[in-house]
């Protein structure tokens, strides 16, 4: 029986580094303007790269940004940062995810899977109990699969007065028990 390696096999993850700033934004804009083409006009696409500005640098300085390497070339990349921490009793803690992409010619393969169980999973080794993005209408297949359920529609207003439709998505994470426990 032949058994035939899964573009997973050779996937190496590690966190971001600022020299991968670049790339990084060539991944997102690529992603943006291949995957997002059925959900939104390409103008908007266009608008909305050009309002994006560089948000993963703070990622990168945060050491909260991944990206999945094949073959020493990145093909997708994620980051997360913390929204909120009601320090309540039975309070929850919030994170989100503030980016998220794949290269086209590997969408669909699983590495969009593979990075937000990455991410979540460090949400929640940090201590977090719930995670949220706001996603594109093109991510929500993805989102949806991993467990996150629509909460409400968001307009982001671009600098042109343009407005580009996501959807804010919330999950619940699995409780991480401390070391002390």
């Amino acid at each position: 029986m032949k058994v035939v390696c899964p573009v997973l096999c050779g996937i190496r993850a590690r966190k971001a580094k600022r020299e991968d700033a670049g790339l990084i934004a060539n991944l997102r804009n690529a992603a943006l303007r291949r995957l997002a083409s059925a959900a939104y006009e390409p103008a908007i696409i266009e608008r909305w790269i050009a309002a994006a500005g560089s948000p993963e640098i703070g990622l990168i300085e945060r050491g909260r940004l991944h990206v999945l390497e094949l073959g020493g070339e990145i093909v997708a990349a994620g980051g997360w940062d913390a929204v909120d921490r009601d320090q309540s009793e039975g309070g929850h803690a919030t994170a989100a995810i503030r980016s998220l992409a794949v290269a086209p010619v590997y969408a669909r393969k699983g590495l969009g899977t593979l990075l937000m169980t990455l991410i979540e999973d460090e949400m929640a080794a940090q201590g977090f109990d719930r995670a949220s993005i706001a996603a594109s209408l093109s991510a929500m297949p993805l989102c949806t699969y991993r467990g996150f359920r629509p909460s409400r529609v968001l307009e982001t207003v671009l600098p042109d007065g343009s407005a580009v439709t996501r959807v804010l998505m919330t999950k619940s994470l699995p409780r991480r028990l401390s070391a002390a426990a």
